[in-house]
Formats: structure tokens, C-alpha cells, sequence
């Protein structure tokens, strides 16, 4: 083998770094991103921690972790975008870290190092990172639980199955029952493929339940208490809702029986084409990798082998065809299990395909493809929709997208580890780009938070101001970066009662300007232009039919 080459190894790991940081900086988008920050910032400042609410009213849909994280980093460094990221942002490490330290106990260091940067340099995690859900702090913690109960495996401490215990809890409390369903299927099936049946029940499972259940305590009596004991309240056209039900099953496995009235009709392999994009740069390679080892693992099951690490494929697979089965699905649903993607290709890209001069091309052609593709479309977005830095942009991404592209072809470095060098930098100049140039461009479209810092900008401090959206939803960006007081609005007469000169903006639209107008001189007007950045269509990234999309909102100074 070839000394390691410290120097690439770095220079990769400092670029995905770099990308993670820029995103923390990036308004929160719209809309389950800014939701969840508005949630924590009323939690912030009504101190309800155990009751959860969303401008005012009853939330049931997430557990509270994801709030409460950002609440105490709001009390450490105040109520900004990137004190609400940095919770998920540690976790996300501590996650990756847990990759590596659980691929290290199955398989040589070499691996535990590729499927650590393979896991940490996907698409999925780039995202999950500036665009905050709880799908950040589910898959750090369920990596770490994976860890931990892999340690458990290995040396029957209990110290392990304690720290389980607590991982399986705290994903629980960030997502709900999947934290515990995923670790869970995991290493049982993992348990009966190789017939290790003493391993199925152990005594040392029952702290560990303790442990589970001492974490989820607060949140569930918070959901007693909110709407177990008020019957009379209706949540999600749901009356009467247990809360306690509501998390621990409705919410889940609720979208598969039907219980619930959720459901967007997503095709047959809708996670599967999600997946492509989301484990980019390396899904098609992934696809190779994981066709192969699901066949040797079958034939080493059919020989009965025994000690075979089942943990990783028998894991990823069941748990896809779990989350297909729901009647409601979302692309982020499968970012859970991306770290057992990442160690299924570190493996066999780490073993097999060194052997193998067929494998090696066809994973360097599949790799290209992918190559072209991200250049291609970098070239299009940068080049086409993106003038602004246009020269620091180019001379970035073509700099380390050579150095990548020589990096694949330097024949003193094994070839695993310049397949996933080459990809890490890749794919992490792609997200520099898109963090520190690309998105700040898009969001100065999402109109309610440009609206509400400007506002901002021009209120008197230690007044109470307000901003007040007239027969408009303001979605939660625009209240979560509002200093000043917000009001929706439909009625003209009630317009009086609020405006208080000096202290008081309005927002509409052109269909409601003139009627707001007539009644109500303004002082000063400024327009902001507007569109839903979360949904990007081609008419929108094209400069040139950009007007015929975008709407326009009028911010009104009284």
C-alpha cells in the first residue's frame, strides 16, 4: 500500500469544512426551515419548553429537541440564523465521527476513513446543514447510537448499551419512533442472519429502556399536558388528539395504516430517485457497491456463514423499503441512512474493486458521468444565473475541480482513496459556491426576510414597532427576522387600531396596494421582489424570463 497522502487527505476535509461553514451564514429558508426557527425563537422568549407552540398556536408535528437545542444556543449567543444551524452542525459532526469510529470496529482503518468523508461529502449533508430540519440532529444521533451499540456488540460492556440508550432517546426526541426503528432493525436482523440468538434478548437491554425513557419523559409530559388533558382541542383537523398517540404512533406509522390524513401520492421509487441526487456525488457508484455486497452477502448467508456484518445492508435496505411504504414521503426521509450507505461503498471500494480492473473502470467511468454532470450544471448556474462574483466563482470551482480531476488520475495515491478525495473536493467547491454565492443571490427573493431586516434597519430601538402583513401570509421567515411586532391583517377598519406613526410598516401586494392606500397615506414606499425560493423552476433561474415569475410586495413606511 501507498503512504497516506496526508496533504490531499486534508486539503479534502478542509474544503467540506469550509462548505459546511458558509451555510451557516445564509438566511433560514422558507418554509420548514424558517418554521422551526420561529418555533424556537417563541420558545425563547415564552420559556414554554414542555408546551409547543407556532405563532401562538398548538404545534404537534416534531418533538422539541431541534427547538430546544437552538433555544440554548440563543441564550448563549443570541437569536440569529446561525445560532439556530450550529446545534445541528455539531451533532452532523459528532455523527460523522460515530461513522468512523463504528466502521473502524468491522472493518480495517482504511475503511473507517473513506466512509467517513464519503458520508460527511454527500449532497444530503451539505443540505441538511443550512436548510435545518430535524433530519440533522435524527442522523447524527442515530450514527452515534450505531457506534455505541456496536461497542456493546463487540465487548458486552455496559457502559455501551447505556450510551445507546441515550442516543436512541435523543434521536427519538428529534424525530420521533424512526430513531429507535432504525438501529433497532438494524442489529436485530443483523443478530438473526447470522444466528447469534443469546444476542436477541440480553438483560443489558433493560437500562438501556430506563435510559430511553428517563430522555423522553419531559417531552411526553409535555404532550400530556398540552393535549391529553384538552380534549376539546383540534390539531390537524384531528379532535381531540392524544399527544402521547400522536408521537409515538400517528405520526409515524400512521402515514403507512392511513391513520392520518397526510398523504402527497409519491410514486412507486419516488425515494429512490431522491436518493440519486441527495447522495450525490456518489450514488451511482453507490449503486454498483451495494448490488455486489448484497450479492456476497447473500451467498455467504446461503454457505451459513457466521460473524458477518449484516449491521450496514440488511439496515439500509429494510429501512428504504419501510419509508417507501408510507403514504407521505419527502426527499429528506432517507438522509437517516446515508451513513450506511457511505460504509457499504467505503467497503467496497476499499476491497473489492482493488482487485478488480473491471470494477476500477467501470466506477471511474460511473464517476465521470457524475463529474461532467456537476460541472455542467456549475458552468449553467454560475455562468448563466450567477453574475455577481461571476470571476471568483469560476476561478474557484475550475482551481479545485482540476486539483480533484489530478487528484483521480495520481497514480502514487490508491486508487480508493483518490476516487473519494477527487469526489469530496468536488462536490465541496460545488457547495462553497452555492453557500457563500449561489443561495445569498437566491434569497434576496424571499421577500418577507429582506422586508423584515430592512425594517429592522429603520426602526426606532426600545419602541414597540410593528409590521403589519395586509391579506398576505408572511410564511415565518419574515416573523423569525422581525424585530418588531408582527400582525396578519385581512380587514381594512382594524388597520386603524394598529398603525401608530412612526412605529408601524404594512405589507402587501399589488392586488391590495390601492385599497390600503386610499385610506392610509404612507410616508415612504419600497418595493421587494418575490418568490417561493424553496421551489426553483427554469423560468425563475433564467434571467431573461425571471419578471414573468417573480411577484412584487410593498412595503409601506407610516
Amino acid at each position: 500500500m501507498n503512504s497516506f497522502p496526508r496533504n490531499y487527505w486534508y486539503a479534502a476535509w478542509a474544503i467540506v469544512a469550509v462548505a459546511y461553514i458558509a451555510g451557516l451564514f445564509i438566511d433560514i429558508m422558507d418554509i420548514d426551515a424558517a418554521q422551526y426557527a420561529l418555533i424556537a425563537k417563541e420558545m425563547y422568549h415564552n420559556h414554554s419548553y414542555l408546551e409547543v407552540y407556532l405563532q401562538g398556536s398548538d404545534y404537534l408535528d416534531k418533538p422539541p429537541l431541534l427547538f430546544w437545542t437552538a433555544v440554548l444556543f440563543f441564550k448563549i449567543f443570541g437569536v440569529y440564523d446561525w445560532a439556530f444551524r450550529l446545534p445541528s452542525i455539531l451533532i452532523t459532526i459528532l455523527g460523522i465521527y460515530s461513522t468512523y469510529r463504528f466502521t473502524k470496529l468491522y472493518y480495517p482503518e482504511s475503511t473507517a476513513r473513506l466512509a467517513a468523508l464519503i458520508s460527511a461529502s454527500c449532497q444530503a449533508f451539505f443540505l441538511m446543514n443550512h436548510d435545518i430540519r430535524t433530519d440533522s440532529l435524527l442522523t447524527g444521533l442515530v450514527s452515534f447510537t450505531f457506534w455505541q451499540m456496536a461497542e456493546f456488540d463487540k465487548s458486552n460492556k455496559l457502559k455501551y448499551i447505556l450510551l445507546a440508550g441515550l442516543g436512541v432517546g435523543l434521536a427519538m426526541l428529534s424525530k420521533g419512533p424512526i430513531g429507535l426503528v432504525v438501529p433497532g432493525t438494524a442489529f436485530l436482523f443483523h443478530y438473526l442472519l447470522n444466528q447469534d440468538w443469546k444476542k436477541i434478548l440480553r438483560w443489558q437491554y433493560l437500562p438501556a429502556l430506563v435510559i430511553i425513557g428517563l430522555v423522553l419523559l419531559p417531552m411526553s409530559y409535555g404532550l400530556y399536558t398540552q393535549f391529553d388533558l384538552h380534549p376539546e382541542k383540534i390539531v390537524y383537523d384531528l379532535k381531540g388528539p392524544s399527544g402521547l398517540r400522536f408521537f409515538y404512533w400517528t405520526q409515524s406509522f400512521g402515514r403507512i395504516t392511513g391513520e392520518i390524513y397526510w398523504n402527497n401520492h409519491p410514486d412507486t421509487f419516488f425515494l429512490v430517485h431522491n436518493f440519486m441526487w441527495s447522495f450525490l456525488p456518489w450514488s451511482l457508484l453507490f449503486m454498483v457497491a451495494f448490488f455486489v455486497s448484497l450479492v456476497d452477502k447473500i451467498k455467504q448467508l446461503i454457505r451459513k456463514e457466521t460473524n458477518v456484518e449484516w449491521i450496514t445492508t440488511a439496515g439500509f435496505l429494510l429501512i428504504f423499503i419501510f419509508l417507501s411504504m408510507s403514504n407521505y414521503q419527502l426527499p429528506h426521509y432517507t438522509f437517516v441512512i446515508h451513513p450506511l450507505a457511505a460504509i457499504i461503498l467505503a467497503s467496497f471500494i476499499d476491497s473489492r474493486v482493488l482487485n478488480s480492473i473491471g470494477l476500477r473502470k467501470t466506477l471511474i467511468v460511473l464517476f465521470l458521468f457524475t463529474v461532467v454532470g456537476i460541472l455542467t450544471v456549475g458552468i449553467f448556474m454560475f455562468g448563466v444565473y450567477f453574475t455577481q462574483h461571476a470571476v471568483f466563482s469560476f476561478t474557484l470551482f475550475i482551481g479545485i475541480s482540476g486539483l480533484a480531476i489530478y487528484t483521480l488520475f495520481k497514480k502514487s495515491i490508491d486508487y480508493s482513496l483518490r476516487l473519494v478525495i477527487a469526489g469530496a473536493m468536488l462536490i465541496g467547491v460545488t457547495n462553497i459556491i452555492l453557500n457563500s454565492v449561489t443561495y445569498p443571490q437566491i434569497l434576496k427573493f424571499q421577500s418577507y426576510s429582506m422586508i423584515a431586516k430592512y425594517v429592522n434597519e429603520q426602526a426606532k430601538s426600545g419602541t414597540e414597532n410593528k409590521l403589519i402583513f395586509y391579506k398576505i401570509d408572511p410564511y415565518f421567515a419574515g416573523e423569525f427576522y422581525s424585530n418588531a411586532t408582527v400582525h396578519k391583517e385581512g380587514n381594512l377598519s382594524n388597520l386603524s387600531k394598529l398603525l401608530i406613526p412612526g412605529k408601524s410598516w404594512i405589507v402587501t401586494d399589488s392586488l391590495h396596494k390601492d385599497e390600503v392606500i386610499r385610506l392610509f397615506p404612507y410616508k415612504q414606499e419600497k418595493v421587494f421582489q418575490d418568490y417561493h425560493v424553496s421551489t426553483l423552476k427554469p423560468d425563475f433561474l433564467n434571467p431573461l424570463k425571471r419578471n414573468n415569475v417573480v411577484e412584487s410586495r410593498y412595503l409601506l413606511t407610516y
